[in-house]
């Protein structure tokens, strides 16, 4: 739940700069990653504009020098079809892929080409080349591995298309997100509901054990008394008739 939370509120950051904001000041980030999401008790904030677009640049191309982070990048940067909000959805389903695996993206990439990384940086910068002109995207964790909510690999899968046009919008991620998150909190409730009426019925079923063997202990004990009397009654008895 809760990283399907803090997602929700990076989603709901970025739809609020690429829709809700007047057209002219709508702004594509360009590099939005987990280094530039901040955590705090009550919120999540995204920060680093330094190479953000805005107003008519939103589909500009990404000049040299002013370019995100490689990881992150979609096939856009390479192919110079034009950067902007887009660009951001699939750096978003990218960060979707490393909550789910907990794994480092470019690791992600590199196994799926059956490759150790020997010189991290020099992969680095290839990377969006093979992402734009390979495919590449990280390998997705077996069916029955993955710890996600139904629903969240088509959606990542959405998020890093190659085609920028044919990636969802983010207020599409987060209605998609918060439905989610909506069923995970149902299937939390009734798990934890199951739980407790399973630990209801165990905690009946030891009682009544122990009832049980007290009973029992109780019914073994009354012939041993009763046996244990016998001979002094029968010695009063003796000493009655002498």
């Amino acid at each position: 739940g809760q990283k399907l939370q803090i997602l929700v509120e990076v989603a709901k950051g970025m739809s609020f700069l690429h829709s809700d904001l007047p057209a002219k000041s709508r702004i594509a980030h360009l590099d939005l990653k987990p280094d530039n999401v901040l955590l705090g008790k009550m919120t999540v904030k995204v920060a680093d504009f330094g190479v953000s677009k805005g107003g008519q640049h939103t589909v500009g191309t990404a000049a040299a020098g002013e370019i995100g982070t490689y990881e992150y990048m979609g096939p856009e940067f390479v192919l110079g079809t034009g950067v902007g909000t887009a660009s951001d959805v699939y750096s978003f389903g990218i960060m979707m892929w490393e909550v789910e695996t907990r794994t480092l993206v470019l690791n992600g990439m590199l196994e799926a080409v059956g490759r150790k990384s020997q010189y991290p940086n020099r992969d680095r910068m290839l990377l969006p080349i093979w992402v734009a002109e390979n495919g590449l995207r990280p390998r997705l964790p077996a069916t029955e591995s993955r710890n996600c909510p139904s629903g969240w690999a088509e959606l990542m899968k959405a998020c890093w298309t190659a085609k920028p046009g044919e990636r969802p919008k983010f207020p599409e991620v987060v209605r998609a997100l918060q439905s989610m998150l909506a069923a995970a909190v149902v299937a939390s409730r009734a798990t934890k509901k199951i739980a407790a009426q399973e630990a209801k019925k165990q905690a009946e079923i030891a009682t009544q054990k122990t009832a049980a063997a007290e009973t029992a202990k109780k019914n073994a004990a009354e012939p041993t008394a009763a046996t244990n009397t016998a001979p002094a009654a029968k010695a009063a008895e003796m000493d009655k008739k002498t």
